[in-house]
């Protein structure tokens, strides 16, 4: 009995940790790679997985939140910070 309720926890886990693909809209501009969804924005720290994606557009993206970018690949043109973002994210696969 322990043995089945340990493994119907283990199965539970395992299905609460995959990846859930989102669509979200690319925001580029002066302050460097957006994601937005659900009315909040997302920094992206590795926006060159977004390179093939125009602003505007809507892709389905995974990510996780970090709390710094390590490396900012973003060519950040202005000190800005628009838009007003909730947390910095780190893209995990983007599907156009």
């Amino acid at each position: 009995m322990k043995t089945n309720i340990f493994m119907l926890a283990c199965i539970c886990l395992m299905l609460s940790c995959r990846d859930e693909v989102k669509p979200m809209m690319v925001i580029k501009n002066c302050s460097g790679s957006y994601l937005s969804y659900d009315g909040s924005n997302y920094k992206v720290c590795n926006s060159d997985i977004l390179n093939g994606c125009a602003h505007g557009t809507t892709v389905n993206a995974v990510f996780v939140r970090i709390n710094k970018c390590e490396v900012v690949n973003d060519k950040v043109r202005c000190l800005m910070e628009y838009p007003p973002y909730k947390h910095k994210v780190r893209v995990i696969k983007v599907i156009k």
